[in-house]
């Protein structure tokens, strides 16, 4: 029996961040938050995330979602805000340096 490919569903996150980003390239903030329509319209609830961070709560921070663009590394973490990220961006990488420029002018939205 031929298996089937998996299909990953992709989604649009917007980071509200709480902290950074630091001369070091860390920071923090919320990928999801519950209860409230993501840039989709979708509502996540609380305890969607918890099987998966039971498996692994740090993962690498990809560009574009791509795997062959790496781009740090993060500690997700559900609390009853949504899912949290405290990640550090590479900035031996040129994409590092640039995305931390990026999110450099945010207005922070104060979560936690």
């Amino acid at each position: 029996m031929k298996k089937r490919p998996t299909r990953f569903e992709t989604k649009t996150l917007a980071l509200r961040l709480y902290s950074g980003p630091a001369e070091d390239g860390a920071f923090a903030g919320y990928a999801a938050v519950f209860d409230e329509p993501d840039a989709d319209g979708e509502i996540i609830s609380p305890g969607a995330f918890a099987e998966s961070l039971r498996i692994r709560h740090v993962v690498p921070l990809l560009f574009n979602h791509n795997p062959l663009e790496p781009i740090g590394l993060a500690d997700c973490f559900e609390d009853d805000r949504g899912l949290g990220i405290e990640g550090t961006l590479n900035l031996e990488l040129q994409r590092g340096h640039e995305l931390r420029s990026l999110m450099k002018p945010v207005s922070y939205t104060h979560l936690r």
